[in-house]
């Protein structure tokens, strides 16, 4: 039966009870009705009824008004109530949500009695509008009462109630004498309250839940969580993102074109970002991740960690000229460890000091050496793109991104010791400095030692693997399982608590030695193109977040950011120059005893110097690390400090790209540093390495490395030999007539 048929069935039964009712009143000499006399029983049956039948029906058009204006709800509850005077009528209830406010005071069951001058007798139930949330006045002789709005769902209608009598969810009494009153207060806690809004309640939500089209839509219109919707999502995000990674990799290929080297690729695509970051916070800023800054935060250094970083990170050690990179490995770990502590150190203390001295608002230990960690992290990525593109002297460019690589090694080491509670404590529980200082250096030794062992075991298992399903003849294939394996690795180490970046510096080591043969020769070539030019769509989307990023930008932030650009400056120079003089006096002591010249030892000259001074800008891994910073933070040094630090670093890094990264060129050619020129992978080694060392290495992979990893000798004598000159964008060329 449909609920709106309700009213009229419980009518009919109110009317036969009442009949029933009347008839053992006369039998008894009784009085049924208060406006009859003992001798028009029947009259007064009949005119009784005939009101009751009269209220269903308009109860009956009240419900279906209701329905229609089902979508006009509102989601809280309220009451107003007029009552006027003498005429006795009273303005309806109007119930919001679901009518809770009611119940409150409403009493759970109803009872009302009509006063007349014989037995009192119930009213009977179910002759007032069903979603009635408010209570009726009774009135005296010309009284009317009130109609109550439902809850939400529609709109009630004044309705003349019986003659004396009670509405259905009424409890107030009538008087005779009370014909001039005011109608009484509705408002009061009168029992008629809980019977109607109950009722009301289960069937409003019963007819709510028959109609999840209207929720929807109402949802959708409202989306009160703070989402996006999927019309918005594309609307707003995916063709804007689109449309902005399109222009950055044409902008950069026009700048290449014409030869424009000041302004460096990476720093378009930061401008880019800004405006895409400006366009969707002004359209769908009513969104958590532009409302609520952890989540935005949390949402960027997710992206960043887990799908950015792993094939940025992969790609310069699977390119990495192997030769040249052991034959300097011993002065790129000085660079990478000795210098990076002592730029730890200076940051840390700079920013210590000058917050003591009120220059900005950080003044604790911690906050400055776990912010000194994170800012030590270089990425020269707009720096090695020049030397890349210029063909730079081999000795500085592997010098400088060996350094990047192990600098972010013991950089995030360093970070995630200080920013661990479990190793650092509490502000409100901390160990004692003979503990701290036992904790943090068993924590930096497990997690490097353990994210090398980590990377070098991943791969190990991966060239085992690729050894024993022997798919050369397919390198499409395995390409792409190299590629989604670099992602592999590094959510491995990230689930058991070690680095994913180091172990994936280590592990793309590894490959780039020993998978490349079981690619063919073709295989490798297309393998360095496809990796090169996927690690160039990450890098692409890393300056587009930086920029983003940049509308979260504050002054507070501003200010603190010029502290740490000077700092960064100083401890990059107290690192580089120190470092890079205990370098040449270890070349030059080696060279002696091997009877070696000058020129052979290969000396760092000062234009190499400052050159690798000049390439310490910061980037992605700064801003990875910068938004994991824990709410601890903002414990010890007070709320909105991790956004100032935000915001200090996404200033940093723009600054230093735009000023260092557009000039590199410039002081390559102002210091006459060798460019262009095709160099012998093999040179520095032959040159550096102790010819006993080169033996010993040498028949290591001849007779371990080789046979375990690849199993064909012959192989992968091939495949070096044609890795001395991999770039397949020369090769193209060449077999083009176009160079």
């Amino acid at each position: 039966m449909p609920i709106y048929h309700l009213p009229i069935f419980v009518s009919v039964l109110a009317v036969i009870a009442l009949s029933d009712t009347c008839k053992n009143g006369v039998a008894e000499g009784d009085t049924c009705s208060t406006d009859v006399d003992k001798n028009g029983v029947e009259s007064g049956k009949l005119q009784l009824m005939q009101k009751i039948m009269k209220l269903a029906e308009r109860s009956h058009h009240t419900l279906l008004e209701s329905k229609a204006m089902e979508e006009e709800a509102k989601p809280e509850s309220t009451e107003k109530v007029e009552s006027k005077g003498k005429n006795g009528t009273s303005s309806g209830a109007r119930g919001k949500g679901d009518g809770k406010a009611i119940e409150d005071e409403a009493k759970p069951e109803s009872t009302g009695k009509v006063e007349s001058k014989g037995k009192d007798v119930p009213a009977p139930k179910g002759d007032a509008p069903a979603p009635a949330a408010g209570s009726s006045g009774a009135k005296g002789k010309n009284g009317t009462s009130s109609g109550a709005k439902g809850k939400g769902d529609g709109k009630g209608m004044d309705l003349p109630a019986p003659k004396g009598g009670a509405r259905g969810a009424a409890a107030a009494k009538s008087d005779a004498k009370s014909k001039d009153k005011p109608a009484p207060d509705v408002d009061s806690k009168a029992d008629a309250h809980g019977e109607a809004n109950n009722r009301f309640k289960s069937e409003g939500r019963a007819e709510n839940r028959s109609k999840p089209e209207d929720l929807e839509k109402h949802a959708k219109e409202e989306n009160p969580d703070g989402g996006i919707e999927e019309e918005q999502l594309a609307h707003y995000v995916v063709v804007p993102v689109g449309l902005a990674i399109v222009a950055a990799l044409l902008a950069g290929g026009v700048l290449e074109k014409f030869h424009i080297s000041f302004v460096p690729e990476s720093a378009v695509t930061l401008g880019l970002g800004v405006v895409l970051g400006l366009y969707m916070k002004s359209n769908i800023g009513h969104a958590d991740i532009f409302k609520h800054e952890e989540v935005f935060s949390e949402t960027a250094s997710t992206l960043l960690t887990l799908f950015l970083l792993p094939l940025l990170i992969f790609e310069p050690g699977w390119s990495m000229r192997v030769k040249d990179f052991a034959s300097q490995f011993w002065y790129i770990m000085l660079f990478a460890v000795v210098g990076s502590l002592i730029s730890f150190v200076v940051v840390g203390c700079s920013i210590l000091w000058t917050g003591q001295q009120g220059l900005h608002s950080i003044t604790k230990a911690r906050t400055a050496f776990a912010y000194a960690s994170l800012i030590a992290a270089t990425d020269p990525v707009a720096t090695l793109a020049s030397f890349t593109k210029l063909k730079v002297d081999p000795l500085l460019n592997v010098l400088v991104m060996g350094d990047s690589i192990f600098n972010d090694a013991v950089a995030i080491t360093l970070f995630k010791v200080l920013n661990s509670d479990d190793i650092m404590g509490t502000p409100e529980s901390r160990p004692f400095f003979g503990a701290l200082v036992k904790a943090i250096c068993s924590g930096i030794v497990s997690i490097f030692v353990g994210s090398i062992a980590m990377g070098l075991c991943n791969a190990f298992l991966f060239l085992m693997l690729l050894r024993c399903v022997n798919l050369s003849e397919n390198p499409r294939v395995e390409i792409l399982a190299i590629v989604s394996f670099a992602y592999v690795n590094f959510a491995i180490a990230e689930v058991l608590g070690m680095s994913g970046i180091i172990a994936t510096i280590f592990c793309s080591l590894l490959l780039g030695i020993y998978a490349r043969p079981h690619l063919s020769k073709e295989g490798s070539m297309l393998g360095d193109f496809f990796i090169k030019q996927m690690a160039c769509l990450m890098d692409t989307l890393v300056f587009l977040l930086t920029g983003f990023v940049v509308v979260m930008l504050d002054s507070n932030g501003l200010k603190f950011g010029c502290w740490v650009m000077l700092f960064c400056l100083v401890s990059r120079a107290a690192s580089v120059f120190p470092v890079s003089l205990i370098i040449n006096g270890i070349k030059r002591g080696v060279g002696t005893a091997r009877g070696k010249s000058m020129e052979e030892c290969h000396l760092l000259s000062v234009s190499h110097m400052f050159m690798i001074w000049h390439a310490g800008l910061r980037g992605a891994i700064a801003l990875t690390l910068c938004m994991q910073l824990g709410p601890w933070v903002d414990i010890l040094d007070g709320p909105g400090t991790r956004h100032i630090l935000h915001s200090a670093t996404y200033f940093l890094i723009c600054v230093f790209l735009l000023v260092f990264g557009g000039s590199t060129e410039v002081l390559l050619k102002f210091f006459k540093i060798d460019m262009g020129k095709q160099t012998d992978p093999e040179s520095l080694y032959r040159s550096e390495v102790h010819e006993a060392i080169q033996v010993g290495f040498a028949s290591l992979d001849e007779n371990v490395l080789v046979p375990l990893f690849i199993g064909d000798a012959n192989m992968a004598a091939k495949i070096q030999e044609s890795d001395k000159d991999t770039n397949v964008e020369d090769v193209l060329k060449r077999a083009c007539g176009t160079t």
